[in-house]
């Protein structure tokens, strides 16, 4: 067998390579192939840090057969993390090919990540929902998910007027404004979480807040909710209070919401009250909005599909130009 090297792509050699356009694509493809099972789903494995603190890591294996490759994300989710780190960081995916089984790359993923998120998922979630022409986004949580989500939405919906953001520290909304300022779009800094929502078309939750912030009395007709931690920060009666409430991915999904409360404080969401899910949608089977009164909910816990899609692009595109580390195996 020949000598084998695997790519090591950083941070920066990722931010290199990858547009947010091309995550979008990439996130819709993998719900289309979600849709069609060609795409096989590990299970997830949660690991403790087992030191009684609330910290944990998940491997999140997936192969991609259309693509050759198969791979896994490692991440962390730090609840009670080190002073001066944040609740994830570090995290990484490896990329190997499934016809010789050689490793081909181990990729950054903290950045694949926040792109994939609420830049990604949500706005291909927005997409299928929200009525013509929104011109009103609130974002309820501002920090990298929140300033991620900001760049997916200005890349997907150009007739947004103006970008209403909450966050408990207003330094995260002041930082998005000047990040996105040139935009062309208006941006207000609001005070409440309940200012930025009245009104709006479009309301994206992504805060780290495992409090409720937004009531279901403040959702309105005509609105999209794209929940991209799920409940945890939104009253989870929301669901209920749709006109239709979407999934990502059935399968992923609904064990996160009907066997389990830590994402529904407590409230008991039966699979009966899902509608649809993206790959649903996405193939024609089920419609999306269908009148500008309807109160829409998407709700997506993320699969490692769409990172370890990410990172094959960036894989690939690094190649081309020469881009990256090479390690001998």
């Amino acid at each position: 067998m020949e000598k084998k090297e695997i790519l090591y792509l950083s941070a920066a050699h990722v931010q290199a390579v990858l547009s947010r356009k091309d995550v979008i694509d990439t996130v819709e493809k993998v719900f289309c192939q979600a849709g069609e099972e060609s795409i096989v789903l590990g299970q997830n494995s949660f690991l403790s840090t087992g030191d009684g603190k609330q910290n944990r890591f998940i491997a999140m294996p997936v192969s991609i057969p259309r693509e050759k490759v198969l791979g896994l994300k490692w991440i962390n989710i730090y609840n009670q993390p080190a002073k001066g780190y944040p609740f994830s960081h570090g995290n990484l995916v490896l990329v190997n090919d499934t016809e010789t089984g050689s490793p081909l790359a181990v990729v950054s993923a903290t950045d694949i990540t926040t792109m994939r998120t609420a830049g990604g998922h949500g706005v291909i979630g927005a997409r299928c929902l929200t009525k013509r022409n929104p011109g009103v986004l609130a974002v309820i949580g501002c920090g990298s998910q929140g300033r991620s989500g900001v760049g997916g939405f200005l890349e997907e919906f150009k007739t947004l007027e103006e970008i209403r953001l909450y966050d408990a520290y207003p330094a995260a909304c002041e930082a998005i404004t000047q990040m996105y300022g040139g935009s062309g779009v208006r941006f207000t800094v609001c005070a409440s979480p309940k200012e930025a929502v009245e009104g709006c078309d479009i309301l994206m939750t992504c805060s780290s807040s495992r409090e409720i912030l937004v009531e279901k009395d403040w959702i309105k007709p005509g609105m999209t909710v794209v929940a991209i931690n799920g409940f945890q920060d939104i009253d989870p009666e929301v669901a209920r209070l749709a006109d239709k409430w979407m999934l990502g991915v059935r399968q992923e999904d609904l064990l996160h919401y009907t066997t389990g409360f830590d994402l529904t404080h407590g409230v008991k969401l039966d699979e009966s009250l899902v509608y649809a899910d993206v790959p649903e949608l996405l193939s024609g089977k089920k419609a999306g909005r269908e009148n500008d009164g309807e109160i829409l909910v998407y709700s997506h816990m993320g699969m490692g599909a769409f990172d370890v899609a990410c990172a094959n692009i960036a894989y690939k595109r690094a190649k081309e130009k020469g881009i990256g580390v090479r390690l001998e195996v």
